[in-house]
């Protein structure tokens, strides 16, 4: 069930470079493997991460994605060019409600919260490392979009949203 391989792509600083390397994991996996959909996810997520925080304009530089079986873990790398002066986001001050930002939230999630960066005299790696086999399925949307029972928050006057 694990590759029996692992592989190293460079692909320019683009958009359309997600899609690419989702290709490239389902190459290397196989669509058919426990593991794809959540290793597919957090690529696409470290990729889109990347080209958009990475500094300069896309297409300036070039990124390139490690995938790599360890064990019980499958590993993913995703090193960008940058000059080192973009700080990566930090964990996690986006929740999974928010519009933007959700990306290493996700990845913190597929992951077990086992993610990080490291810098490179040019650029970064921002790597995780997700079980071959996964422990749970990745929630659905169920329990994400419940209220807590308690929010304890201050008591306001007035309706929360404006008529």
């Amino acid at each position: 069930m694990r590759p029996e391989k692992n592989s190293e792509t460079s692909f320019p600083d683009h958009p359309e470079s997600a899609s690419r390397a989702r290709d490239e994991v389902r190459e290397w996996l196989g669509a058919d493997h426990p593991a794809y959909e959540n290793v597919r996810l957090a690529v696409s997520e470290l990729v889109t991460d990347a080209v958009r925080h990475a500094g300069g304009e896309p297409g300036d530089g070039s990124l390139t994605l490690g995938l790599l079986a360890l064990g019980d873990l499958l590993r993913v790398e995703v090193v960008d060019q940058d000059g080192g002066t973009t700080p990566l986001m930090a964990w996690p001050e986006s929740s999974l409600l928010s519009e933007s930002g959700r990306g290493l939230v996700l990845v913190g999630l597929l992951s077990g919260g086992s993610w990080g960066c490291r810098s490179l005299e040019r650029g970064r790696t921002v790597w995780c490392e997700i079980p071959a086999i996964p422990r749970d399925p990745f929630p659905g949307p169920e329990g994400f979009f419940d209220p807590p029972e308690t929010l304890d928050l201050p008591e306001a006057d007035g309706p929360a949203f404006p008529v």
